[in-house]
């Protein structure tokens, strides 16, 4: 019984001494590079977000200073995307330069070197508007619409009906057939 004791009170003693503060001007280099890199996060562990060049409308000035908010709020980096304003009465939203054009490009180029300057990392999305396709992608191959159709009924009961099929807006993609009416759009 008293080696019993004797081990349990050794086992205590080293167990709280395992547990001991460690003080960090005693800590291996390997605690202080995990310490300095929760204190000084690389980008790589920052937030990035998506930077929306609404229709590719943008100034090499308004690029600079959305770089240097996007740093001021502690972001790592950003991927430029050129998206296409698709509700925009009245042409709120001016259309900017084609995407890829040398316009764009040169904005690009901008933002690459002010990212660079301010120590971002930047991505680029490469396709152009929220249908990921561009000037060079042909009608069969763009993406394709969902159209809504909607009924109204009431229940609780059995209800068995065709649903007529969805207006298509005049304006559908050119060269696309309207599946309701089998017109190819022009």
């Amino acid at each position: 019984m008293k080696s019993i004791i004797t081990l349990l009170i050794f086992a205590a003693t080293q167990t709280y001494s395992a547990s001991a503060p460690v003080s960090f001007d005693q800590a291996p280099d390997t605690i202080r590079t995990l310490t300095d890199g929760f204190q000084n996060l690389g980008n790589e562990a920052r937030p990035r977000a998506y930077w929306n060049w609404l229709n590719g409308a943008v100034t090499h000035a308004a690029l600079t200073r959305d770089l240097e908010e996007a740093k001021a709020k502690g972001l790592g980096g950003l991927e430029m995307w050129d998206t296409e304003a698709m509700q925009n009465p009245g042409g709120f939203v001016p259309a900017g330069p084609p995407f890829m054009g040398p316009e764009s490009v040169a904005s690009m180029h901008h933002a690459m070197k002010e990212a660079k300057r301010l120590g971002l990392d930047l991505g680029l999305i490469t396709s152009s508007g929220w249908n990921a396709g561009g000037p060079w992608v042909s009608p069969e191959m763009a993406s394709k619409n969902l159209f809504v159709a909607t009924e109204v009924v009431t229940g609780p009961a059995q209800i068995s009906r065709k649903l007529a099929f969805p207006e298509v807006p005049r304006d559908c993609h050119s060269g696309t057939a309207n599946p309701g009416t089998g017109e190819i759009c022009s």
